[in-house]
């Protein structure tokens, strides 16, 4: 009983350090639970969680792996998994996780709304509208209106983006005709442009960028700084490192420059 209180505590005292985002701590904190009772596997999921939020994919996923070994009936955690995965540009690893989530729960909104991210991904348009109808429905039935309507929104931004391939217009190509709008000094439309691509899609490291360094140029250098950093986290993830670096040492001049 002693120990199955002591491990109680120290989950709950991981978790609260997560949520400060103080997750070195969280981490040693879930690692001593973990110790006293190894077959937990909520502390496993939460350490998982805590290594995600600090930018350790693989061992989030490794984490993710042993909860499950213990409690394979996680809808919860699938999606952590199934998220980790995308994000490391394993697709199909991340479809399986979504799969088993949905056996488990049908109705989950969440797993058709990563799912559609995952088509988007490779491109699978018509898929990613199919999923985000069926969470659109499960909005409907649950009268959460404002939900339904963003997965509206999706669809027809879906819509408009198979329409303008349609036209021979890429993604790559339609970021130079924002960089050319900025240059014109439309920067309000070219910032626009931007989140509608990152609509599309949210992992889209250039989109990233290129807001940021419209948001510098329109005096908004916090929310600027916040979209580099997204930047340079999606070009690690991506694997290109070069760029992440170049723009972490933007992130870093843009501070110095503001500390004079």
């Amino acid at each position: 009983m002693e120990n199955s209180f002591d491990t109680e505590s120290l989950l709950q005292k991981g978790i609260a350090f997560a949520e400060k985002k103080d997750y070195q701590t969280a981490i040693a904190t879930l690692d001593r639970a973990i110790a006293l009772n190894p077959q937990s596997a909520e502390a496993y999921y939460q350490r998982g969680q805590a290594r995600y939020h600090s930018g350790s994919r693989e061992a989030a996923i490794a984490d993710y792996d042993l909860s499950l070994n213990l409690n394979p009936r996680q809808v919860n955690v699938y999606l952590s998994r199934a998220k980790a995965f995308f994000e490391l540009n394993s697709l199909q690893s991340s479809i399986i996780d979504l799969q088993v989530a949905l056996n488990f729960d049908p109705n989950c909104d969440r797993a058709y709304k990563l799912w559609a991210n995952v088509c988007i991904r490779m491109k699978e348009y018509n898929r990613a509208i199919d999923c985000l109808k069926q969470a659109g429905k499960i909005y409907l039935d649950r009268q959460d209106r404002e939900s339904c309507r963003f997965c509206i929104a999706r669809i027809r931004q879906l819509e408009r983006h198979q329409s303008a391939e349609r036209g021979e217009v890429t993604n790559r190509e339609f970021l130079q005709q924002i960089r050319q709008k900025i240059n014109r000094g439309q920067l309000k439309e070219a910032f626009d442009d931007c989140s509608w691509l990152l609509q599309l899609d949210p992992y889209d490291a250039e989109a990233y960028e290129c807001r940021g360094t419209i948001s510098i140029e329109l005096g908004k250098g916090d929310r600027g700084r916040q979209d580099l950093y997204q930047a340079a986290r999606y070009y690690r993830t991506q694997g290109n490192l070069v760029e992440a670096e170049r723009i972490e040492r933007r992130c870093l001049e843009l501070q110095l420059n503001n500390a004079f």
